[in-house]
């Protein structure tokens, strides 16, 4: 079982592999800061460039950047109320009062050393659980690691371990494993919906799925929230960095046993499928607040509550990583961009690890405490130049994140259809959120669908339908429905009761929740989908119809039946839709479709569109003007800033010796 920790310290031992998990960091941080650029969206960006790279590397790579991202996702919300992701949200309600009092020092100092204690406390966690999952998955058959992964599926789904939509959450999930039949099915080899374009017989590339879902969508959106760049205000971050790390070991001493709880809290919150780092800020939040005794301070600028929130959502970030080493089952988005890096290595992760190189394993777990101590060196240091890096606007972000974007799906595969795809699935991730449908769940049904569909018909081939009533497989199967069942008794039918309550559609706008108009839409939508589908399915083979029918007729339709059921009903007694105020559109985090934004998006496609035909830089340099003029920037910063970056560009490019389809300049 600890075979090849030795070698593990010596490959972490060495100054190229600290380099790469060192530039992880530092991306994390600048993602994380930075208003409308998550960390999961930079390790998107970043994931196509693994490829080649060793998988120990590539994945300490994206941890960094996920680890760094979490602790940095509060920094801009405490300097400007602008929290760099969701997991920031409950530091950002309470250290952004703190930071202005005057004491921004102080509130930046806990938030960093909070965060890596919480760091601290997920690692040990991590080692303790890999390796008993790890054992426990080794004695898993085909059935039972296929129901497992769609166990991890109906957690995330339902919501039963959140408050999400169970409805929606599972639409998601089926829309998911949907985009994973596409192209040729693994045990028959028969191809299915792409007959006609065999650079799909493969199926959709994951590069070009986590491009379009979340680096294309996260374009857009920084077009939306370009106003608010204006909006923030100078703040004096000169403090003694020694006189605040004096001051925060005191007030550990005073709260180490609250700081121990809410690190257990987020560790545990990591390792189960669907909460992650989002949900275990809110609990160590809650936790702050049930065991204080200054309750009042709370929501006016209360240190315990900054405390709580980022150790429990940092806690949180090794444990993510336990399922998906020990069974191959990502749990969130993170998580299975993680998966994607061993992917494009060509290694897949499960308990067969610790037996085929154990040093992998262990290189990875003792990495997630280089990573947190890395944080802590850089974010330090980064705090006194954080104020500048969070003054970088959408007009230089956009085009750069479009050149990357471009430049990582094209060099996925070599297809310049690649770009035309993940471009396609970026609008269409872009309009399915402005419904209400989780992202994250479409990504992990495309990726673990296929899993999925291998495991259970190879199960079935071999001991028929009775090897699903096994005592393992028949448990995770009651544990499945029960699961199920609780998610819609918990969320979904209090939803449809608040209907016949008197609730109003500005209630539901002001709670960032769907009107009717987006249930009804959405529900009829998915049922021609659904209907579409199964349709065309029907039409294949047993094996190769088996799961896109069973999915399409028993997950998606009934799904969608309910939402646009709900929807009619709420039409009915509260009314259709009410268009929301510019203050309710900025709280949703969803794209914004005025003028601007409208404008910027035309641009982002005309640009990814003619690569093939005027050059990428070329098209890149149209972009730059084109986004600058219309976000009303200055021509000659514009000017500048093309030089720039088509000068960074061509380096890029000539240093790796990457040939975008058209070649650098011209046709």
């Amino acid at each position: 079982m600890y075979q090849g920790i030795g070698d593990a310290f010596l490959f972490l031992l060495d100054v190229s592999n600290l380099s790469w998990i060192a530039l992880g960091t530092v991306l994390g941080l600048v993602a994380g800061t930075l208003p409308g650029v998550s960390g999961v969206a930079m390790m998107a960006l970043i994931l196509p460039f693994t490829f080649g790279m060793a998988p120990e590397i590539s994945v300490l790579m994206l941890i960094g950047v996920y680890a760094a991202s979490t602790y940095s996702s509060s920094t801009g919300g405490i300097l400007y109320n602008i929290p760099g992701g969701a997991a920031g949200i409950p530091t950002t309600i309470e250290g952004y009062k703190i930071a202005m009092r005057g004491e921004g020092g102080k509130v930046l100092s806990t938030d960093i050393y909070a965060s890596f204690i919480g760091s601290v406390i997920g690692f040990i966690g991590a080692l303790i659980l890999t390796p008993l999952f790890i054992q426990i998955a080794s004695n898993l058959g085909t059935a039972e690691r296929g129901l497992f992964a769609l166990l991890a599926l109906v957690l995330v789904g339902t919501g039963a371990l959140s408050r999400a939509d169970p409805a929606r959450g599972l639409l998601a999930v089926g829309i998911g494993l949907i985009v994973g039949t596409v192209g040729m099915q693994s045990t028959t080899g028969y191809v299915r919906f792409v007959g006609d374009f065999p650079q799909l017989w493969d199926g959709f590339h994951l590069v070009w799925i986590i491009v379009g879902l979340y680096a294309i969508p996260q374009i857009f959106r920084l077009a939306s929230i370009e106003k608010y760049f204006n909006k923030t205000r100078n703040m004096n971050l000169d403090y003694s960095m020694w006189h605040e790390f004096r001051q925060f070991v005191l007030y550990f001493r005073e709260k180490k046993y609250l700081f121990l709880r809410v690190g257990v809290l987020g560790t545990i919150v990591g390792a189960l499928p669907g909460l992650g780092t989002v949900a275990a800020s809110w609990l160590g939040y809650q936790e702050a607040y049930r065991s204080s005794n200054k309750k009042e301070e709370f929501g006016n600028g209360s240190l315990d509550g900054v405390a709580g929130s980022e150790t429990a959502n940092n806690a949180a970030v090794p444990t993510t990583l336990v399922p998906l080493l020990a069974l191959g089952i990502p749990g969130s988005a993170a998580a299975a961009l993680i998966l994607g890096a061993f992917l494009l290595a060509g290694v897949h992760p499960g308990p067969q690890m610790m037996d085929v190189n154990p040093t992998q394993i262990w290189v990875i777990l003792l990495g997630l405490f280089v990573t947190g101590a890395f944080f802590v060196i850089f974010g330090l240091p980064f705090h006194k130049v954080v104020i500048y890096v969070t003054k970088v606007r959408p007009t230089y972000l956009i085009p750069a994140i479009v050149a990357f974007s471009a430049i990582g799906t094209y060099l996925a595969t070599g297809f310049v259809e690649g770009l035309y795809i993940a471009l396609a699935i970026g609008i269409a991730s872009m309009l399915v959120e402005r419904l209400y449908l989780p992202i994250a769940n479409v990504l992990l049904g495309a990726i673990l669908g296929p899993t999925i569909e291998h495991e259970l018909l190879t199960a079935y081939n071999i001991g028929g339908i009775e090897r699903f009533f096994s005592p393992g497989a028949g448990l995770l199967l009651s544990i499945i429905v029960l699961i199920i069942i609780a998610g819609f008794y918990k969320n979904f039918i209090p939803s449809f009761v608040e209907l016949f309550k008197g609730n109003s559609i500005d209630d539901l706008i002001r709670s960032n929740r769907p009107t009717p108009l987006h249930d009804i839409f959405l529900g009829a939508s998915a049922l021609v989908a659904g209907g579409v589908v199964a349709w065309i399915a029907s039409g294949y083979p047993a094996a190769p119809a088996a799961v896109p029918y069973a999915v399409a007729v028993y997950l998606v339709l009934p799904m969608a039946v309910l939402i646009l059921l709900k929807g009619v009903i709420g039409a009915a007694r509260i009314g259709l839709y009410r268009a929301p105020s510019e203050e309710e559109l900025a709280a949703s985090q969803h794209v914004q479709f005025n003028s601007v934004t409208l404008v910027v998006i035309l641009a982002v496609c005309a640009a990814m569109l003619s690569v093939e035909f005027v050059g990428f830089i070329p098209a890149i340099v149209a972009l730059i003007f084109v986004v600058g003029v219309t976000l009303r920037s200055r021509i000659t910063n514009l000017f500048i800033y093309a030089a720039f970056l088509s000068g960074a560009l061509y380096l890029f490019l000539s240093f790796f010796r990457i040939q975008m389809p058209a070649g650098l300049f011209l046709p």
